[in-house]
């Protein structure tokens, strides 16, 4: 990496998204060692707190949304992400 992030580009939690050659992108502390092979760093975004409440309804809902895209072509930490965004949407009446 040319330069590591600092405090200021680091979302509410002190996080940033890092970046590693066969590995992938992934999420960790803006001052933490980084892993091995890591090139690039992002930002990432804040945390909002929004509980992800589990029920069969927007489950469903979510898996459906899902089948427009491709299978497998999301890792966990961009799962969870998607899963928080829609779950905030689908509260607000627009899944």
């Amino acid at each position: 990496m040319s330069y590591a992030p600092t405090k200021e580009q680091a979302n509410n939690k002190g996080n940033v998204l890092f970046y590693a050659k066969g590995h992938g992108w992934y999420m960790g502390w803006f001052h933490r060692p980084h892993m091995e092979h890591t090139t690039h760093w992002t930002y990432a975004p804040d945390d909002l707190n929004i509980p992800i409440e589990s029920d069969e309804a927007t489950n469903l809902a979510f898996k459906a949304w899902l089948k427009q895209y491709p299978k497998d072509c999301f890792g966990a930490e961009s799962m969870a992400l998607m899963k928080m965004g829609f779950l905030g949407g689908w509260r607000r009446g627009q899944p």
